[in-house]
């Protein structure tokens, strides 16, 4: 058997970028082949059920990522609030490449997308904002506080992003995130 000329992860994380650039329904094999470097029939022999297959395992590599560095963090009791605070907002602003890249609940969230990932796009955005609801709590704020800041933290992410795509301002996302640390003051 030849080796293969990319390794699982690289694929996935080059997969993610054009998905996450062009949205699933605007993103199509020619672009999956140019970004990843690899033949038709090589993408289809590793992901045999095309592109929702494709999209599927990038949701599982992103859910994994944002677990490790974003959602365990806000979690964890055995580091200062202040300290998980200000881990999480910088791994949000190197995910999203200070407010640069589009964010994948965007981009999976158009009609024919969101009919085919809607549960999994719900479960991630549930996990984000149980996350900030536990930060919240931990920080001394009462559940339905702690619910509400959850909310508007991402209600500002989504916002900022937006906003710095369309007028090419990513210190619109920065200020969002010196915003969200404003809020658990």
């Amino acid at each position: 058997m030849r080796p293969q000329k990319i390794n699982d992860d690289e694929l996935i994380k080059s997969i993610f970028q054009s998905i996450r650039s062009k949205g699933y329904d605007g993103v199509s094999i020619r672009d999956l082949e140019q970004c990843s470097g690899l033949k038709k029939a090589s993408l289809y022999h590793r992901f045999p059920n095309g592109k929702i297959e494709m999209t599927q395992k990038v949701l599982t590599y992103v859910r994994a990522w944002l677990d490790q560095n974003v959602l365990s963090v806000l979690k964890d009791q055995n580091m200062e609030v202040e300290e998980r605070l200000e881990k999480t907002l910088e791994s949000i602003r190197l995910f999203y490449n200070n407010g640069e890249y589009t964010c994948l609940f965007k981009a999976l969230s158009l009609e024919n997308s969101y009919s085919i990932f809607d549960k999994e796009l719900e479960q991630g955005m549930n996990h984000w904002l149980t996350a900030w609801e536990v930060f919240g709590m931990d920080k001394g704020f009462t559940s339905d506080v702690s619910k509400e800041k959850a909310l508007q933290v991402m209600i500002k992410i989504q916002g900022a992003l937006t906003v710095a795509k369309v007028m090419k301002k990513n210190e619109v996302f920065i200020q969002a995130l010196k915003e969200i640390a404003q809020l658990y003051d």
